[in-house]
């Protein structure tokens, strides 16, 4: 059997030929061609049928996808419309902004006070020795208990406790009153040269102690002062004014005992024959204490 393209087919399809030459009945040619007549319209059937059930399937999917698109654009467009509303309607109060939550303060930490069992007492200082081998150990006490003073090392071969410290004289103020009148033995120590002027100052010392009720109150060799008056050839006038107490005080004295305040004496130098000088250092006189006066004296 030979078969032929057919133009009918939509794919590849071979239509048989049959050949009327090689002594088939006819009645069989005529059937198969019956055959083939009616398998063409058959198959041609079943692929428009195909065809309309896909493109069905296809229309419903791209329905139910449009449908679903649709209804979320419009539940989109429902929740922004509702959400404007609600913020543009009049009179609706602006959502509250919380407040910002400050943090207490933390409460200060309560002191520990120290328990006496556990305080520490300080540290003790420990002098240096310069003598390595001859360490001695700490023996500091706590704090408040007095402890002996650390001996001190003499020639790096030993240690020699230290001096005890004197014990403070208790000291006594003496108030020594000193009468008026009381009598000084002076010594003249400035020159008194022929060229003198009044008022020249002049030096004496005391040459006794001067003694009142036991008590030392002008020690021998203080200073006495005076000034001259007037002087002629042989000898000069002069006035006494202060003398020194051994409490380092100034006592006034005068040139005589009878209580003038301008009370004055002469004073001169046994056998004195120079032409220049009227008075010589070490001529002697008296002068008396002025007024009533004291004297602290220290025991």
């Amino acid at each position: 059997m030979l078969y032929a393209q057919s133009p009918l087919a939509s794919g590849i399809m071979s239509q048989p030929v049959i050949p009327t030459s090689v002594g088939v009945p006819a009645a069989a040619i005529e059937a198969a061609k019956a055959s083939v007549a009616g398998a063409k319209p058959a198959a041609a059937a079943k692929k428009p049928a195909a065809a309309a059930q896909t493109a069905k399937a296809g229309a419903a999917a791209g329905s139910n996808r449009t449908a679903m698109m649709a209804g979320a654009a419009v539940v989109v467009v429902a929740l922004g419309a509702d959400g404007w509303w609600f913020s543009t309607r009049p009179g609706t109060p602006a959502p509250a902004q919380p407040e910002p939550q400050v943090a207490a303060p933390a409460p200060a930490p309560e002191p520990v006070a120290a328990t006496p069992d556990l305080a520490v007492p300080p540290a003790a200082t420990v002098p240096p020795v310069t003598d390595a081998a001859k360490v001695a150990p700490n023996t500091a006490k706590p704090a408040g208990t007095p402890r002996p003073a650390a001996p001190t090392t003499v020639g790096g071969r030993g240690t020699a406790p230290a001096a005890a410290a004197a014990p403070v004289a208790e000291t006594v103020v003496l108030l020594v009153p000193v009468p008026d009148a009381l009598p000084i033995a002076l010594e003249l120590q400035t020159e008194i040269p022929l060229e003198a002027t009044a008022e020249m100052a002049l030096q004496f010392r005391v040459t006794r102690d001067v003694v009142v009720g036991g008590e030392t109150v002008i020690a021998n060799g203080a200073i006495a002062t005076g000034v001259i008056v007037s002087h002629d050839k042989k000898k000069a006038t002069i006035q006494l004014q202060t003398v020194d107490a051994l409490d380092g005080t100034k006592l006034n004295i005068r040139a005589t005992a009878g209580s003038a305040g301008d009370s004055k004496r002469t004073i001169e130098t046994p056998g004195q024959k120079s032409k220049t000088v009227v008075v010589s250092p070490g001529a002697t006189t008296i002068g008396y204490l002025s007024g009533q006066q004291s004297v602290r004296l220290r025991k």
